[in-house]
C-alpha cells in the first residue's frame, strides 16, 4: 500500500507542475482505480475528459469508475457513446459486464 500513496504522491506532485498533463492524469486515475479508490479515480477521469473530450481512454476509464462504483446508468451512457463511435474491444468487454450487471442480454425490448 505504500507503494502506491507514494506512486499516487509523485503523479499529484507532477500534476502541479503540468496540470494539462493528460496522459499523467490518466496513470493518477489508473493507479487509483487499480487501488479500489473509484470515487477519486472518477475525479481524475473527469478532468482528463473535460482536458480531451475525444479520449477513448480516458471515457472508458472514467465508464470503469462508474461501474467500480455501482454507477450502472452513468457506465452505460458513456460506453454507449463510445460504442456508437467505434466498437473499442476492451468497451465492448466493459459493455457486456454492464447488461450483466443488469440482468439484461444484448436484446433491449
Amino acid at each position: 500500500m505504500a507503494d502506491v500513496d507514494d506512486a499516487e504522491r509523485a503523479l499529484r506532485d507532477a500534476l502541479v507542475v503540468s496540470p494539462e498533463n493528460v496522459p499523467l492524469r490518466l496513470h493518477l486515475a489508473d493507479t487509483l482505480l487499480r487501488s479500489g479508490r473509484a470515487a477519486d479515480a472518477e475525479t481524475e477521469y473527469r478532468e482528463a475528459v473535460a482536458l480531451s473530450p475525444t479520449s477513448v481512454t480516458a471515457q472508458l476509464g472514467l465508464a470503469a469508475a462508474f461501474f467500480q462504483q455501482g454507477k450502472l446508468g452513468e457506465a452505460t451512457v458513456v460506453v454507449e457513446a463510445i460504442l456508437e463511435r467505434a466498437p473499442h474491444p476492451a468497451t465492448l468487454v466493459l459493455h457486456a459486464r454492464l447488461l450483466l450487471a443488469d440482468g439484461r442480454t444484448g436484446n433491449r425490448p
